[in-house]
C-alpha cells in the first residue's frame, strides 16, 4: 500500500466518552473546528471501553480515509493502548495529544493499588511513545514534565482557546436562579469538586469570612457536590453540573469569578484551565490562583488578581472589586484583550498548521 491511497488531508481523531456539552466536549470541538478550517477532514472515533477490538477492526476497516491519527490522552490513560494501531497501519502517521499524567491518581489516593497502575501506566506511555510522530501539549509545564516520562518527539504546545465567534447552543438558566440573579453580587466558581486540586475548601472559607462583612455576596458554586461536603451557609449556593452552554450563562451573570487550585503534590501544576479562559473571554474580573501558567494571563491589578489562596486575601480583592465596579470592569476588560490576543482561534490555527504540516 502507497502513501498515495490514503487521504493525506484526512485524520481520524480518538477522543474520550465523555457528557454532551461538557468542557471537555467543548474543548474537542473547539480544536476540531480548528483542524477543519484548515482543509482536513475530521473523523472522530469514541470508543467505548470494552470496545478495544471492535474499534480497532472499524478503523482498518476506513484507513484509507485518513492519513494521520490524532489521540486524545489524559491522566486515566484509557486511549494510550490505541497507539498499538502503529503497528497494522505502518504507513500512517500518529500523534499523540496530551492533557495529563497518571500521577494524577496519586492526588485521590495513594494506596498500593493505585500506586502499581500509574507505574504500569506511566511504563506503558513510555514504551509506546516509540511509536509517535509527534506530541501536542496543552501547556509548557505538561511539556516538560512529559520529557522526564516518555520520548517526545517533534514536541508542539497548542493551549486552549476561545474560538472568534462564540455561538452557542441555546441554553436557559433554571427558573428558581432568576430570583437570586436579581439584585445579588455574585461569586461564580464552576469544576470538578471530586478534583482534589481544585480549592473548594478554601472558598467555603472565605464565604464564611465574608458573610461576616457583607450579607449581600452570593458564592455560587457549580458542579456535582457529591464528592465533597456542601457546607451549608445562606451564602453559598451549590448547584450539580450543568452543560457548558448554561454555565456560560451563569458566566455572564456573575461579577467575580474564581479559578482557585490548590499545589499538586506528586506532579507539578501543568492544567491549562479552560474556565479561565471562559471567564476572561467574557470580560468578567478573576481572582486566579498563583500557579502554573496563570500568570500568563492574569497579571495582578491589571487583567485580574492573583493570589496565594490565603482567604483574608481573597475575601479582600472580592469585597474591593464590589466596592469598586469601575475598577472590576477595568479588569474584565484587560482580561478580555488578553485573552482574545493570546489565545484567539487565529493562534490556534496557526499552530495546528505548523504542527500537521511538519509531520508527513
Amino acid at each position: 500500500m502507497t502513501n498515495s491511497s490514503h487521504n493525506a488531508k484526512g485524520i481520524l481523531y480518538i477522543t474520550p466518552p465523555r457528557m454532551l456539552d461538557s468542557a471537555v466536549s467543548v474543548n474537542i470541538t473547539r480544536r476540531t473546528l480548528v483542524i477543519r478550517k484548515l482543509g482536513y477532514t475530521v473523523i472522530e472515533v469514541i470508543p467505548t471501553p470494552s470496545s478495544f477490538i471492535r474499534t480497532c477492526l472499524r478503523i482498518w476497516k476506513m484507513r484509507k480515509s485518513f492519513k494521520r491519527v490524532i489521540i486524545r490522552l489524559d491522566g486515566a490513560c484509557v486511549l494510550d493502548k490505541y497507539t498499538l494501531l502503529k503497528c497494522i497501519l505502518p504507513q500512517h502517521t500518529f500523534i499523540w495529544e496530551i492533557h495529563g499524567y497518571p500521577e494524577e491518581r496519586l492526588e485521590l489516593d495513594q494506596t498500593f493499588r493505585t500506586k502499581l497502575g500509574v507505574l504500569k501506566n506511566n511504563l506503558r506511555r513510555r514504551i509506546l511513545s516509540c511509536l509517535v510522530a509527534a506530541t501536542i501539549f496543552i501547556s509548557e509545564e505538561l511539556l516538560l514534565y512529559a520529557r522526564t516520562k516518555m520520548f517526545v518527539h517533534n514536541p508542539f504546545v497548542i493551549q486552549n482557546f476561545i474560538l472568534s465567534s462564540r455561538k452557542t447552543r441555546v441554553a436557559t438558566i433554571p427558573a428558581p436562579l432568576h430570583h437570586i440573579l436579581q439584585n445579588t453580587f455574585i461569586v461564580l466558581w464552576g469544576g470538578d469538586p471530586s478534583l482534589p486540586w481544585n480549592a473548594i475548601d478554601t472558598i467555603q472559607r472565605v464565604a464564611a469570612r465574608i458573610s461576616a462583612d457583607d450579607k449581600t455576596i452570593l458564592f455560587i458554586l457549580v458542579g456535582s457536590h457529591h464528592f465533597y461536603p456542601a457546607i451549608q451557609r445562606e451564602n453559598i449556593l451549590y448547584l450539580d453540573a450543568m452543560p457548558h452552554t448554561a454555565f456560560t450563562l451563569l458566566i455572564k451573570k456573575a461579577d467575580v469569578c474564581l479559578a482557585l487550585y490548590h499545589k499538586l503534590n506528586h506532579v507539578p501544576f501543568y492544567l491549562h484551565s479552560m474556565k479561565l479562559l471562559d471567564y476572561l473571554a467574557h470580560g468578567k474580573p478573576v481572582i486566579a490562583t498563583n500557579i502554573g501558567s496563570a500568570h500568563k494571563l492574569i497579571r495582578s491589578g491589571i487583567t485580574g488578581f492573583l493570589t496565594n489562596n490565603a482567604e483574608k486575601d481573597i475575601a479582600n480583592k472580592i469585597l474591593l472589586l464590589k466596592r469598586d465596579a469601575a475598577l472590576a470592569r477595568k479588569l474584565g476588560q484587560n482580561g478580555l484583550r488578553v485573552v482574545s490576543a493570546l489565545h484567539n482561534e487565529s493562534f490556534a490555527r496557526m499552530a495546528y498548521n505548523t504542527a500537521l504540516g511538519s509531520i508527513e
